[in-house]
C-alpha cells in the first residue's frame, strides 16, 4: 500500500487509519468495496465503477458520504500525495461501528479510499 489514504474525510497516513474492532466490516463483514485501476492520473471507467459501488452501498442500506465529483478529487489529492501517477485505487465502505455486533446505526458507516502500485501478476497466476 501507498502511505497515503482516505479516511475519516481527509487525507491521512495510512499507518494512522483506524478501523474498530467492532465496526460491521470486521464483525461480520458487512462493507461494500470496488477496484479501480488508474492510468496517467485518471481513473479507468470511474463513472461505472462508482455507480456499482452506489448500488452495492443501497443494497446494504448504507449511504456513501461522497459523490462522483468528490470521489475522483480525492483520488486526484491521494494521487498528487502518494506522488504517482498510475495506480490501482480502492474503494470501502464500511458499516461502522455496532453496539450489538449485528446491527447497522445510521450514520456510522466509513468510507475509505487506500492506494497501491500497480503490481503486474506473474503468467502463472492465470494459468
Amino acid at each position: 500500500m501507498l502511505p497515503y489514504c482516505y479516511a475519516d474525510g481527509k487525507i491521512r497516513k495510512l499507518a494512522e487509519a483506524q478501523v474498530a474492532v467492532n465496526d460491521l466490516a470486521v464483525m461480520r463483514g458487512y462493507a461494500v468495496f470496488d477496484f479501480i485501476r488508474v492510468y496517467n492520473g485518471r481513473p479507468f471507467h470511474l463513472k461505472d465503477h462508482f455507480r456499482r459501488f452506489i448500488n452495492s452501498a443501497k443494497a446494504l442500506k448504507l449511504k456513501v458520504p461522497a459523490d462522483l465529483s468528490v470521489t475522483e478529487e480525492i483520488i486526484e489529492r491521494l494521487l498528487e500525495k502518494n506522488q504517482i501517477k498510475t495506480a490501482s485505487a480502492r474503494l470501502i465502505l464500511s458499516g461502522g461501528a455496532t453496539d450489538d455486533g449485528l446491527s447497522l446505526v445510521s450514520g456510522r458507516a466509513r468510507f475509505f479510499v487506500l492506494m497501491d502500485r500497480q503490481h503486474h501478476l506473474p503468467a502463472d497466476v492465470f494459468e
